[in-house]
């Protein structure tokens, strides 16, 4: 293989777990104490073995960094392990609780009694279904305590701050807080939740990791705050809170945060009847404006969130990972090279070995599944960055490049880039592949490339990693999240230069890869929406609006499933725009969904799509009222 063309370095996960811990300056033992053996760790810092997703997620958050930069290849039985745990959670948050007892009892029934990750996951259940004994709120937080320890041993809440904690552990924390909180011991609670919102802001550097609990810990506190007249720290915590969602375009739990905040700035002054300024009132209008248009989205689609403090806002919180299946990757790709099973398994496996491991009855070994996706010229990594890169600070780097292109500040967004493409390495596919993908974006945007030289740009992208994109497939093609991306810019592309039918054709194939595919769409729940709300645009162009309804319907949904607000605003409006194209008698529900679209775009800072919004509803509706 071309050495300028590689598709991998090899043990990437491996790498970037011993050089973060060696950047933070923690031993082997200091980070896999509690989670797993040191063999485990020192063989999967070698490269190996591989390891679960779940103990890959502990090992990278202890270091306080997010394997959400990461794709993730797994095996059947893993997923469907993950997806038991789902389960469980949703049957509890449903409050279907004889449901969630069944679906936990088989769950332990299937995990290994070695596996301490499991093993706390079932006590916490356990525990939060009240099938643990206790009669008094010592004897519950002594029962919490323990969970906690069966990954962090010794561990108390006055030495938090010394442990090197996992989400799951500190989510056990909070448990514990909200157990004080459920008998009013409001000083002890407080005191928890300080001090570990103050270990989050700390310790997870990577705000990818720290968003998954701190709006949860943020909104409590700010209720133990408020009982205590506490305005100023109330405003505080719900600020920095607010900021953090915005940042990573959430709206989970934010409509409860911007309420905590509104009661901050106001109530004690009404309480006093003292006059506010019209400045003041102006803030007061938009906080309302803010939290009533999140309330009506809540209503009408189904809520992100459960409102209130206790037990049950302990939730499952869907990452940004994407997450694949190896029998489908595998699978895929030999259907796309033309191979016969008996063909592929030669030199590797038996063909009957080989016929379980496509059909996810069995998963290869580490040596197996190298040689399979070398043969068919896969990535060999199961475990992988979006960029193959040492320094971990780049994959940080680019969650900001990607708000800054998404917010059009392309000038900043070019700044940045230039920093980025310094520091990859240029013999690696998909970094060569990323750098030609933003470079064209940048260049187009900026008005220094045509159409055209943009199509062709893109095609050359494309190719790094899909050769021969034009007589491939799409929809049976394993695609990875870079593709997907380069694809709809494609699809795009052909769609301005007049060529619709193209970008339509490219669109219904990768709708058809994420329908064909076992795995949850909530693990594709960036690029899907992407797909959608590029989808749906086209399709409006050419008239054909009950189709972009219902599409713009099912990707709000899951958009407000997950808590995601970043592409909100634009699908409300993609929603508005379609039903007044189909008849004057949805003029009242178009002006409500351009209103929530505005007030989402104007909370998540996306300025430019909020202007677009105001002056299409100004223009439609003469009484436009925000």
């Amino acid at each position: 293989m071309n050495t300028t063309h590689n598709l991998v370095v090899e043990n990437e996960i491996g790498k970037t777990i011993r050089i973060l811990r060696l950047d933070v300056g923690k031993t082997r033992e200091e980070i896999s104490h509690g989670l797993c053996s040191l063999s485990v760790l020192q063989r999967l810092e070698a490269g190996e073995r591989f390891a679960d997703k779940k103990l890959i997620d502990a090992l990278i958050q202890r270091l306080g960094k997010s394997s959400d930069k990461f794709e993730f290849v797994l095996g059947k039985v893993e997923y469907e392990i993950h997806q038991k745990r789902i389960a469980i959670d949703h049957a509890f948050e449903m409050e279907e609780y004889d449901e969630c007892r069944e679906l936990l009892e088989k769950f332990a029934k299937e995990c290994k009694k070695d596996d301490n990750l499991n093993l706390q996951y079932i006590q916490k259940m356990k525990f939060l279904l009240r099938d643990l004994e206790y009669h008094t709120v010592d004897e519950a937080e002594e029962l919490i305590l323990r969970i906690i320890r069966i990954t962090s041993p010794n561990f108390c809440v006055e030495n938090m701050e010394e442990r090197l904690l996992c989400t799951e552990e500190c989510k056990l924390i909070y448990l514990l807080a909200l157990t004080e909180i459920e008998a009013e011991r409001f000083e002890k609670a407080t005191t928890i939740l300080a001090k570990l919102s103050f270990y989050l802001e700390k310790h997870f550097s990577d705000v990818e990791e720290r968003i998954k609990l701190y709006p949860q810990i943020a909104y409590s506190l700010s209720m133990c705050y408020e009982y205590y007249g506490q305005y100023a720290k109330e405003i505080e915590i719900a600020e920095k809170a607010i900021e953090l969602l915005e940042e990573n375009g959430r709206i989970y739990l934010l409509e409860e945060l911007l309420e905590c905040y509104k009661n901050g700035l106001f109530w004690e002054k009404e309480g006093k009847k003292i006059v506010l300024t019209e400045e003041e009132e102006e803030k007061k209008r938009e906080l309302e404006n803010q939290i009533e248009v999140l309330k009506q989205i809540q209503k009408e689609y189904g809520s992100s969130s459960r409102s209130g403090i206790g037990i049950n806002t302990i939730s499952h919180n869907y990452g940004g990972q994407e997450v694949h299946l190896i029998h489908e990757v595998l699978e895929r790709k030999r259907r796309i090279k033309g191979l016969t099973q008996e063909q592929l398994s030669t030199g590797i496996c038996e063909p009957e070995t080989l016929s379980r491991l496509l059909n996810g009855k069995q998963t290869p070994n580490k040596n197996t599944y190298r040689m399979l996706a070398e043969c068919l010229e896969l990535d060999t990594e199961r475990c992988r960055p979006y960029l193959s890169v040492e320094d971990y600070e780049i994959y940080e780097k680019q969650r900001r490049l990607g708000l800054y292109l998404q917010r059009s500040e392309y000038a900043l967004a070019e700044r940045l880039f230039s920093e980025i493409e310094k520091k990859l390495p240029q013999n690696i596919a998909k970094n060569k592949q990323f750098c030609l993908l933003v470079r064209t974006i940048i260049e187009s945007r900026l008005g220094r490339m045509k159409w055209e030289e943009r199509l062709r740009h893109l095609k050359e992208a494309i190719a790094y990693t899909i050769p021969n994109f034009s007589e491939v497939c799409i929809a049976q093609w394993p695609l990875c999240r870079q593709e997907i991306m380069i694809l709809n810019d494609i699809a795009n592309t052909y769609a301005r230069i007049g060529n619709v039918n193209e970008a339509l054709e490219i669109f219904k194939n990768i709708m058809e890869f994420y329908q064909t595919s076992e795995v949850d769409i909530f693990y594709h729940i960036e690029t899907i929406t992407m797909t959608i709300y590029n989808y749906t645009k086209w399709l409006g162009n050419l008239g054909r609006y009950e189709e972009t309804i219902e599409l713009y319907e099912k990707a709000i949904k899951i958009n407000i499933d997950t808590g995601r607000g970043r592409i909100l605003g634009g699908l409300l409006y993609g929603k508005a725009w379609s039903l007044r194209k189909i008849s004057e008698i949805n003029i009242k529900a178009c002006q409500r969904y351009c209103r929530q679209a505005y007030y989402i775009s104007n909370i998540m800072k996306e300025e430019r799509n909020k202007n677009k919004i105001l002056e299409y509803g100004k223009i439609n509706f003469g009484d436009f009222q925000l």
